[in-house]
């Protein structure tokens, strides 16, 4: 069974000073479908792991523009695929 340590900040500084004070032995973990499965087979072992949905500036918010569409950098493939405004004018994005 593979152990770490595991962080929530809340704000990018924070996030900032985990990462660097880890040296490589941090990772973030945004949606975590890659670090998980990685983790399970052996190929990633860290001894931090730095949740970063509790950052606000990254959520996962998707926000009409009138340049275009915002997709937060947390936005979850399921509010793709389901956002009303994505379906109606970027179809390819949400399926």
């Amino acid at each position: 069974m593979v152990t770490f340590k595991y962080a929530a900040p809340t704000t990018f500084e924070d996030a900032f000073s985990l990462l660097s004070g880890a040296a490589c032995d941090a990772v973030p973990l945004a949606g975590g479908t890659d670090l998980i499965n990685n983790i399970r087979v052996g190929a990633q072992s860290p001894k931090l792991i730095i949740l970063l949905r509790k950052i606000r500036e990254l959520s996962g918010a998707i926000e009409e523009k009138q340049e275009g569409v915002l997709i937060g950098a947390l936005a979850t493939l399921s509010e793709i695929a389901q956002h009303a405004c994505l379906r109606r004018n970027f179809p390819a994005i949400a399926e």
